[in-house]
């Protein structure tokens, strides 16, 4: 079996998670379908959102007015300087008066507003974002997307965002402009003071010549005043969006449901680890009660051939053995063993073991009358394999009214098999009869060996009553299957009617746990 191994020792059974998970894989199921449901119908009832782009690019340097020598510098604006510039409070402040400029209705206009002040105030936009990418030429390209509950809303918004950035970007290049311009102008009135106080023709020649170069700078300074661009340009304007990016029921729906998923298992596996199950023979001994033998788990492959080999010379010899010798050894009162076996709950495989112990005891030679009581979900017909007899059947509901030439199944192993019948009505209250008590003391007395087959004990008391006129009760326990309080509670129920278990069986052991057992019993296969 694959196992883990946590840092505190101890192994978590990847087997035992699976049988888990399908115990409650039909409440896991509808958690998800639930969770996948809501979710659907939330997002279909939310507002659409659509989204629209505008793009903004860095200029390229042919593009920029410059002018050779002059005091005039564009710089190139980073990625994280426009990030933090879209997010500052005068853009903000200049994107909420050019909305309400815009043509959008007075209200969303205002919710507008409101949503990027409010941002503005929390620090999270979401609202208007941007994100840089850098084409072949190192050429860096803004995407401004914004979000809005209508097409144009989202339209205006984009483009609003990109002219409020290149607004800004342009006044920082005039502002530039402007510094250069001053700085010429005041160069160009301190060569007209001097000029003034030249003495020789040679020094009026020179400033002469370097007032002559600042006019021309400055009549340069006032062309590209007039085609500034500043450092960033526009690519393109937003355009309507035609279906909304939110919500998205179908993908929501699938979220949610495969969170379902993951929340429902771990609230299986909270819940079965709470609930503390049986796994280890060492678990049943702690009850008080003698642990009379552990079946090992059996594929199907190998229960295809069927049980009487594997009990004589397969998988279940050791298991079998060990089981016969306990029972054997235990106390009786009556001169044949008279046993019960039943279980807390369905699915423990009950039957199973009863099936194992009659098989095993007719190879030693043992004279068994094995008895399906189980009137409600009968097994015993299907496990064993009869021979033809040619006499009237003798079953469990005919027990009182078959006539005397009735006799048992005999399987082709030499168990003696009394199989449940028909249920009806009237059978349903046949087990506790003094009649069927005194019949099955009749029916004893030709045996060396009688198990009954009774239904569970937590669901019927069936077990109980049977087990008065029997040496007592062996209870089977599914290993991983019942829990520890399934165990308190039965125990206290026989005590209550003061039945008395002989001990336990436990069930479906895992290979590992029967490690013991398989040494032995694979040389004999």
């Amino acid at each position: 079996m694959t196992t883990f191994r946590s840092a505190a020792g101890s192994e978590i059974h990847l087997a035992s998670i699976i049988k888990t998970l399908q115990r409650s894989l039909w409440q896991i199921l509808a958690l998800a379908v639930l969770l996948a449901g809501l979710g659907y119908v939330l997002s279909k009832r939310q507002a659409p959102v659509y989204q629209a782009t505008a793009v903004i690019a860095t200029a390229l340097p042919d593009l920029a007015g410059t002018v050779t020598g002059l005091p005039v510098q564009t710089a190139t604006l980073s990625p994280d300087l426009v990030g933090k510039l879209l997010q500052s409070p005068q853009l903000v402040e200049d994107m909420v008066r050019r909305l309400g400029q815009s043509k959008l209705p007075a209200d969303i206009q205002t919710t507008l507003a409101r949503q990027l002040q409010r941002e503005l105030q929390t620090g999270r936009f979401t609202l208007l974002t941007i994100r840089p990418l850098v084409n072949g030429s190192q050429q860096i390209i803004y995407e401004l997307q914004a979000r809005g509950t209508t097409p144009a809303s989202a339209k205006v918004l984009a483009d609003t965002g990109a002219a409020a950035i290149l607004a800004w970007d342009l006044t920082q290049a005039r502002s530039g402009v402007q510094r250069a311009r001053t700085v010429l102008t005041a160069q160009l009135a301190d060569y007209q003071q001097r000029l003034k106080q030249a003495t020789t023709a040679e020094e009026r020649s020179s400033l002469q010549s370097a007032r002559g170069a600042l006019l021309l700078k400055l009549s340069q300074i006032d062309v590209q005043a007039t085609g500034l661009t500043g450092s960033l340009i526009s690519l393109s304007s937003a355009v309507e969006p035609l279906t909304p990016v939110a919500p998205r029921p179908l993908r929501n729906a699938i979220l949610a449901g495969l969170a379902g998923l993951l929340i429902g298992s771990l609230m299986a596996l909270l819940l079965d680890s709470l609930r503390q199950r049986v796994h280890t023979a060492d678990e049943l001994q702690d009850f008080g009660l003698p642990v009379l033998g552990q079946v090992p788990k059996i594929a199907p492959r190998l229960m295809r051939q069927g049980l009487s080999k594997l009990v004589e010379h397969g998988r279940l010899y050791e298991a079998a053995g060990f089981l016969r010798v306990n029972m054997l050894a235990l106390p009786h009162s009556f001169p044949q063993r008279r046993y019960v076996i039943s279980s807390a709950r369905p699915g423990d495989g009950k039957s199973t073991v009863a099936s194992i112990l009659a098989e095993n005891l007719v190879a030693q030679g043992l004279r068994v009358l094995l008895i399906d009581a189980d009137l409600h979900q009968p097994t015993q017909h299907l496990i064993h394999v009869t021979k033809p007899s040619g006499a009237p059947v003798l079953t469990t509901s005919t027990l009182l009214s078959a006539g005397p030439d009735a006799a048992p199944l005999q399987t082709a192993s030499g168990i003696h098999l009394i199989p449940a019948g028909k249920a009806s009505r009237a059978t349903h209250t046949l087990t506790g009869s003094a009649a069927f008590t005194q019949r099955i003391e009749e029916l004893s007395q030709a045996y060396d060996a009688v198990l009954i087959d009774a239904p569970p004990m937590l669901s019927l008391s069936d077990a109980f009553l049977l087990s008065q006129q029997t040496d007592g009760i062996i209870a089977v326990v599914g290993a991983e299957e019942a829990t520890q309080a399934d165990i308190q509670r039965l125990i206290q129920s026989a005590k209550h009617v003061q039945a008395h278990i002989a001990g336990f069986v436990l069930n479906r052991v895992s290979q590992r746990d029967t490690a013991y057992y398989h040494g032995y019993s694979d040389t004999l296969t």
